[in-house]
């Protein structure tokens, strides 16, 4: 008996506590090169090569490449849009991750052009501070960063982040969006019906 009991209370852990995963992004902007990591207990299970494809400002649309694969992103807030940013953030996993540590590391310069870097990395960490308030509105983070001019021409960031993901939110993320599709695609079936009659 005991031994089922410690069966069922390893599962009951695993499945309701909290798992931790550290991510981590180097990007050098002027060699167009950005590397993310996803490690959990310390093991890498994830890593993503991804470099800049595109940009149509017209269309405002971004392409990416993520190992050698293209990918596009829509930067507007319609949801109706398939590869729409907005679509991207509400993604369920993204509402079931918490967020503890974040730290950023920037360096930013143009030789010769000294008020123009400064001015730049002021700008930075004005996008920095704005960020941080709407994601400390959401959730509890530590956040920690290092914003400064380069002394050469460079623009390279550096994110350290701690999340905190618990299989049971996972499960209860996917469920909720799959009810409110459902729900939804019921009031468009009752909406068509009452337009046919």
């Amino acid at each position: 008996m005991s031994v089922l009991f410690t069966v069922i209370l390893i599962v009951l852990l695993a499945l309701c506590g909290e798992w931790r995963a550290s991510i981590r992004a180097e990007a050098d902007i002027l060699a167009n090169e950005c590397t993310l990591t996803v490690n959990v207990f310390g093991l890498s299970v994830i890593r993503v090569r991804i470099s800049l494809d595109g940009f149509m400002p017209a269309q405002r649309y971004l392409w990416l490449k993520a190992n050698g694969k293209r990918i596009g992103i829509s930067l507007t807030a319609d949801a109706s849009v398939k590869d729409s940013i907005v679509n991207y953030l509400n993604n369920p996993l993204a509402g079931a991750i918490d967020v503890k540590t974040l730290f950023v590391k920037v360096r930013l310069g143009a030789a010769g052009f000294d008020a123009e870097s400064a001015l730049a990395v002021q700008f930075v960490r004005m996008l920095l501070a704005a960020g941080v308030t709407m994601l400390k509105g959401m959730q509890r983070v530590e956040f920690r960063s290092d914003v400064r001019t380069a002394k050469d021409n460079a623009a390279k960031l550096y994110v350290f982040g701690i999340i905190g993901v618990s299989p049971a939110n996972i499960i209860y993320s996917f469920a909720a969006a799959f009810a409110k599709k459902r729900l939804s695609s019921a009031v468009k079936r009752g909406e068509k019906r009452r337009e046919n009659t």
